[in-house]
């Protein structure tokens, strides 16, 4: 039996929207960050540690720490939970992950930032995500948020089929300014698999579809 070309076109453009469809629905893996809340140890309201974390979560010097807000802080509350980390004096919290760099993977790191409302209040901020030590990338200062309220912000990476560092262990650092102090909570990280672009998708499409209504011609003569 010989197709027609509307038959074939519209099998080939119902290929074509499957791809694409399944491109853009790829799924999201969350990673599994130790404590990503910090929530993992027991404070009474305004009070603070220094350097002292949940077992096996984070580390820092001792200008970080965790602290549980009161709404003399933050009138809201915390994003997550009850407990927020804090950095001061550009001092890093960080956290290396059991997770690896994997190739063809768009990493999304997402942490809610917050400035007290009491001070001392954020003078900036900065997140990164690391592979093996190195810096693969990093927001710095933006969103800003309002004195006594959080933003959330991201940072994304895509690691492509030769990345030099695949394989390596990922971390998190959370930095704050050389002056004030910024709040982190709700720390993510999401890896979702690098897929074809939509419009490369439909370009193949186009093509395959012509190239079918071409032997269908060839076929007909």
């Amino acid at each position: 039996m010989i197709m027609s070309p509307t038959t074939s076109l519209a099998r080939v453009s119902l290929a074509v929207f499957i791809a694409v469809f399944a491109a853009g629905t790829a799924r999201a893996s969350l990673l599994t960050i130790a404590d990503p809340s910090f929530e993992g140890l027991t404070l009474s309201p305004g009070s603070f540690t220094s350097g002292t974390y949940a077992a096996g979560s984070w580390n820092s010097g001792g200008n970080a720490g965790i602290f549980r807000p009161t709404t003399a802080s933050y009138p809201g509350g915390a994003p997550d939970g009850s407990y927020v980390g804090y950095s001061s004096s550009s001092t890093v919290i960080d956290q290396v992950l059991s997770a690896t760099l994997t190739a063809n993977t768009t990493y999304t790191l997402g942490v809610a930032v917050g400035s007290r409302l009491d001070g001392p209040h954020n003078d900036g901020y900065t997140i990164q995500l690391l592979a093996g030590g190195v810096l693969l990338s990093g927001t710095t200062n933006f969103p800003v948020p309002a004195d006594g309220s959080f933003v959330f912000a991201t940072d994304a990476y895509t690691a492509g089929a030769s990345d030099p560092h695949l394989g390596q262990a990922l971390e998190i650092r959370l930095i704050s300014a050389p002056t004030g102090q910024t709040s982190f909570d709700n720390v993510t990280l999401d890896a979702v698999p690098a897929v074809p672009e939509p419009a490369s998708i439909m370009m193949l499409g186009i093509t395959a579809a012509g190239a079918g209504l071409g032997r269908w011609r060839r076929k007909s003569c």
